[in-house]
């Protein structure tokens, strides 16, 4: 029997199966089409917006509508991709250093606008990424003449220059300003930089290890990597006009298979990822009709993850029965920002993937069955051709993939061709952790480039998860990873169907679960024991009766109700 958690309260749930093997549904209520809040990278709202103005179509407009006689720089960005946020700053300064240093008759404008919000728009020019910053010369005319795009992979960098080198715009020259620690005038200064550098570490360490730290229940984890799924098929797949390639179609058909097979039995989301597949013939064919299938799935409801009560008990996650009203990412997720959360959904979805790689080939192991014919390593070129060809996010992209073209974390090794043994099956799942892991410590030291200094190691290591806070077990004495204990971290974390994982306490003294477990344990105790007292007593009470004769009248009594 499915209980649904909107209509229970706490401890109402645990009063009802502690000793029971009864499943809860982690969701129940019902959303509509999942859209983004709009959110703008230039709105004015944002006081340090510089020059730079958000650009807001008219409704049915076809193409960016251009000022006469004016040329025109326009970022094409995605509100959720991380590179889009760490370059809204140096979009805002170059704008000011053209304005500055431009003269002539030609006048310049910069432009930003969300590819989330005006997705057919941006499809309009055939971009392959985000953020992707086109050039319109002045007089240009939609139809006829084509946008540059300035920093495309074959560009030179995107600077002020050559800016003005592809738009035609006449630019002054400039003394550059150098930064270099020589440039301080004394030993004091210096020190009064490094305190600050110092400082800005420690803020950002502690930042990323809180975040980290979050509490997160399941069906967040499980609803934030379905709203990155369906976000995906909406944001991702079609960004140009007309049927896919046939490499992406082969990317897409191969991801769809292999989310079928590896995620978990009790994860509503099957239903999509089967109906995507029952269509494959028709969703290759154009965005339409892929978005007919999409909007089939747009209901909590049928996301569910359908969890034993006793593991929801011993995994300290408290379910939030408003969860699945929130058309949004989990605040873990967004971390309260506007147009944030794909990101970390699709890392969710792929640990659960990732896992359930491993659990798949344990099963089959079980039951003696030979007939798996996905490796470690297809799942691994999946995961790959995925991203490099549908993750929006162009540098994100792009490093991912030369990241796993150079061998990344050892896979070629690691992930072979063939059904692995049961010792090697755990392997992916590892390595999508350990690349996970390594991302965040790309990203964390562009950070710090991008404010001016360098990572400090301490910073550095906050970008590994899980911390020793949440899993004290994983981290060996010497300070290296227990990979063992790391793996069942993951599968308590992400795959909440086995009871034996979740009873695991990867904590070394968690005084605070300790009480919470003899509070629930009282909480069912202390009636049940109420209950037996009254039970015997009655018990007593009519043997009595019986010896005496006395119980035909009292029965009688109550019969009748006199």
């Amino acid at each position: 029997m499915l209980y649904r958690l909107s209509h229970l309260g706490l401890p109402l749930i645990f009063l009802l199966g502690l000793h029971c093997q009864k499943l809860i549904s982690v969701s129940a209520l019902v959303w509509e089409d999942l859209e983004e809040d709009p959110t703008y990278f230039y709105s004015d709202e944002y006081e340090d917006r510089g020059l730079v103005r958000e650009y807001i179509p008219k409704n049915g407009t076809k193409y960016i509508e251009l000022p006469e006689n004016e040329a025109v720089v326009v970022e094409l960005y995605a509100p959720w991709c991380p590179h889009c946020q760490l370059y809204r700053e140096h979009y805002i300064a170059m704008a000011g250093e053209v304005d500055r240093r431009s003269y002539g008759l030609r006048k310049i404008s910069f432009y930003g606008m969300s590819c989330t919000s005006f997705h057919d728009l941006c499809k309009h020019y055939n971009i392959s990424g985000y953020p992707t910053v086109l050039g319109f010369k002045a007089g240009f005319k939609d139809g006829s003449d084509k946008p540059i795009e300035l920093n495309g992979e074959d560009k030179p960098e995107l600077t002020a220059d050559t800016v003005g080198m592809f738009l035609e715009i006449q630019m002054a020259q400039e003394e550059p300003e150098y930064f270099s620690t020589s440039s301080y005038s004394n030993s004091q200064d210096q020190r009064e930089k490094e305190e600050r550098d110092y400082n800005a570490a420690m803020e950002a360490a502690a930042i990323a290890r809180e975040k980290f730290e979050q509490f997160k229940s399941y069906q967040d984890v499980y609803l934030d990597a379905a709203r990155s799924f369906s976000f995906s098929l909406k944001q991702g797949i079609y960004m140009a006009e007309g049927p896919l390639a046939d490499d992406r179609r082969k990317a897409l058909e191969e991801w769809i298979d292999l989310l079928h097979w590896t995620l978990p039995d009790e994860f509503g989301l099957h239903g999509f990822v089967s109906d995507l597949r029952e269509n494959r013939g028709n969703i290759f064919l154009g965005a339409d009709k892929l978005k007919e299938v999409v909007k089939r799935h747009q209901k909590a409801k049928e996301w569910d993850i359908a969890l034993d009560e006793e593991v929801l008990f011993f995994q300290k996650r408290l379910p939030n029965a408003t969860a699945a009203a929130d058309e949004k990412w989990s605040h873990v997720c967004s971390h309260g920002k506007r147009g944030a959360g794909y990101t970390c959904g699709l890392w969710e979805l792929f640990h659960i993937m990732s896992i359930g790689v491993a659990e798949r080939y344990e099963t089959a192991t079980k039951n003696h069955s030979h007939d798996i014919d996905i490796s470690l390593h297809h799942a691994a070129e999946t995961l790959r051709n995925f991203v490099g060809n549908f993750f929006g996010c162009q540098v994100c992209r792009t490093n991912f993939v030369k990241f796993y073209d150079g061998c990344g974390n050892n896979h070629c090794n690691r992930l072979k061709k063939g059904a692995p043994t049961s010792k090697n099956a755990k392997e992916f799942a590892l390595w999508v952790w350990e690349t996970h892991n390594a991302v965040n410590k790309r990203l964390m030291g562009e950070r710090a480039r991008r404010n001016g200094r360098v990572i400090d190691p301490y910073e550095e290591d906050s970008a590994f998860w899980p911390t020793v806070k949440m899993c004290a077990k994983c981290w060996n004495d010497d300070g290296t990873w227990n990979k063992d204990v790391v793996y069942a971290f993951l599968k308590k974390t992400y795959w909440p169907v086995d009871v034996e994982t979740a009873k695991f306490d990867f904590e070394s003294d968690d005084q605070y679960f300790s009480t919470f477990l003899l509070l629930v344990n009282l909480i069912w105790l202390v009636p049940t024991g109420i209950v037996a007292a009254a039970f015997v007593k009655q018990s007593v009470s009519r043997q009595r009766l019986a010896s005496t004769g006395r119980h035909k009248k009292i029965d009688d009594a109550l019969f009748f109700n006199v």
